[in-house]
């Protein structure tokens, strides 16, 4: 069904009349789509022989094709430009042209990357009265990653330096993603500590943010779980909201998210996940040289590939919040995938911001029209980590027409030409 779903969107969205199955004989190029699979190779990561097209049962019977480049050299349509190559992974899915003309394989001539997400929309007064009611300031967002304390100890002072900032500088959203009492701190693995989980999720993270909503009642706070997460009764991706327990002790207006999460900060849409997509993305991609079948005369020096901006690409282009199938073997246990809800990790809408923390460098980047950010985790072992502050200024310019604003037109929000990113060390 996904493979089907996104063959449709490709064909609409190019103009192709008819998708074929690629296990099929050809002399005449034609368009294929499907899914890539890689065979196990000595390294892991896929290689030019070990790439296999899967088709859906409806375009070719579930089969899986190999795939082989034509000698002349392939050809990217759609790519992002100056890049010249594209990158594959296992469980992507692509469009391809080319030929399977004997020896069981298919010819790649031209790889078609996947047509680009719609941004979000709001009715242009609604955007307006929105910014109104901030009066005219802008939106602040402070968000970290977990763990929250350090390799050596139970005591969260790194959280603790956290929250002493969200308490200066009172934030309109303190977004904190999982782990918060991680089941991979060494500590509790070898069960070096009196206190349950719920205890030291109430003793260290919820009395701080108690006191952080005493000191500033304007500051929404947000909670993110993680697999990882031992105060956690689901612990598969996608993942359920933290259960509102009395027992842990948090206040009443502390809302639960699940993992992956989409939501609103007025008109600003949020997509968030606590799994490391761009890690485990940057493991198994394959990249090939390509031509560039749609460039326009090159006129200046070309920019090289921003590897961290291609992952996020990837996020974007397969629609999904995690689109490697299966994750690498030797971190699978990092995510514990579910496909029988793999509609959750699904992107209808591009996201004003994308935040996929990472042990990857920390990074703000405008991809495609989307903030994206990895604001690297609050600890490493036994390191102080970062996180970072996203301001959200109000859309410039005059009030629209008064015809306008009677039929409401729908304005994409251009988060990316008003908001800043910084990242701290904590």
């Amino acid at each position: 069904m996904m493979i089907d779903d996104a063959a449709e969107r490709f064909r609409d969205a190019y103009g192709i009349d008819e998708l074929t199955d690629p296990s099929a004989l050809s002399q005449d190029s034609t368009h294929v789509f499907g899914r890539i699979i890689s065979t196990p190779t000595d390294t892991g990561k896929p290689s030019d022989s070990s790439l296999l097209l899967e088709s859906s049962r409806a375009m070719g019977n579930g089969k899986r094709t190999p795939l082989r480049f034509a000698a002349q050299g392939v050809k990217v349509r759609e790519g992002t430009p100056g890049v010249a190559g594209f990158g594959w992974f296992p469980g992507c899915l692509v469009g391809l042209k080319g030929r399977n003309g004997g020896g069981g394989a298919f010819e790649v001539e031209e790889v078609i990357m996947p047509p680009p997400l719609e941004m979000e929309r709001t009715p242009l007064p609604d955007m307006l009265a929105m910014q109104e009611r901030t009066g005219g300031q802008p939106v602040e967002v402070m968000l970290a990653a977990g763990p929250y304390t350090l390799d050596a100890d139970l005591e969260y002072a790194p959280f603790e330096a956290l929250v002493e900032a969200a308490i200066r500088d009172r934030p309109d959203v303190l977004l904190l993603l999982g782990p918060f009492v991680d089941s991979a701190h060494p500590l509790l693995k070898v069960g070096d500590t009196d206190l349950t989980p719920v205890q030291l999720f109430r003793e260290h993270i919820s009395s701080r943010l108690t006191a952080l909503m005493e000191s500033s009642p304007g500051t929404a706070v947000i909670l993110i779980p993680s697999v990882r997460d031992l105060i956690s009764r689901h612990v598969a991706f996608p993942q359920t909201p933290l259960d509102k327990d009395p027992e842990l002790g948090l206040p009443k207006r502390v809302r639960m998210l699940p993992n992956p999460a989409h939501f609103y900060v007025n008109e600003t849409l949020f997509s968030v996940a606590s799994i490391d997509v761009l890690f485990h993305l940057r493991k198994e991609e394959y990249f090939r040289r390509a031509e560039e079948a749609d460039a326009e005369p090159a006129t200046g020096v070309v920019a090289p590939k921003d590897a961290m901006a291609e992952l996020c690409r990837h996020v974007l282009g397969q629609r999904s919040m995690y689109p490697l199938v299966p994750p690498p073997a030797d971190v699978a246990g990092e995510v514990n995938l579910d496909l029988a809800h793999h509609e959750l990790l699904q992107l209808d809408v591009a996201p004003d911001v994308l935040i996929l923390p990472s042990r990857l460098k920390y990074f703000a980047k405008i991809v495609d029209s989307v903030v994206a950010m990895n604001p690297g985790y609050l600890t490493k072992g036994n390191t102080a980590g970062t996180y970072s502050k996203l301001s959200i200024h109000p859309r410039r310019g005059a009030a629209p027409p008064a015809d306008r604003e009677k039929d409401g037109e729908e304005v994409e929000h251009e988060v990316y030409d008003r908001a800043r990113v910084d990242v701290y060390r904590i």
